[in-house]
């Protein structure tokens, strides 16, 4: 009787052993391979192909609209239709003239998911401020879209893929 209980330990024992030996043995995970061709805005990039066309409208709003010297507002600009989650719009361009007639060029990706941006701007002189929001459209290439980057398959995400996969 003693001697099974022995054995049972030992081989329990050698068990849990070889667990953690398993358990520490590094993991080399997939480095991620991006596509050469990303989401680009203005024209399109030689060779490109086109899928599908969307009808775009793009808006901005600040406000107040009236403000005193050294006082922040705030400039919303946005295109719509929204754009799905793991995409962004590049290069948004908003121009603010001010009223000496200078301008300031403010360029930024949009937030994924909704084709929105903003930010906060001080007034620095009195008089009328012009504001104006270009958008040149976005090409986005066929692919897989992680967090905004676009990877020609799953497979090149490597090994975590989206949402915890293992690819």
């Amino acid at each position: 009787m003693l001697r099974k209980i022995a054995k049972a330990t030992l081989l329990t024992t050698i068990i849990v052993l070889a667990s953690i030996a398993v358990l520490q043995t590094p993991i080399q995970s997939a480095q991620a391979l991006p596509s050469s061709r990303q989401p680009t805005t203005g024209q399109l990039p030689a060779g490109a192909v086109v899928n599908a066309t969307v009808k775009t409208s793009a808006h901005l709003s600040f406000r107040p609209t009236t403000i005193g010297v050294n006082q922040q507002f705030l400039i919303n600009f946005w295109v719509s239709p929204g754009i799905h989650v793991e995409r962004f719009h590049p290069d948004f361009t908003v121009t603010i003239t001010k009223p000496d007639g200078t301008k300031d060029v403010i360029v930024m990706n949009s937030f994924p998911a909704d084709g929105t941006a903003w930010f906060e701007y001080v007034a620095d002189q009195v008089g009328e401020w012009k504001l104006k929001f270009d958008f040149l459209g976005t090409y986005f290439p066929e692919g897989v879209y992680y967090e905004g980057i676009v990877y020609d398959t799953l497979a090149d995400l490597g090994q975590s893929g989206p949402h915890g996969s293992t690819v």
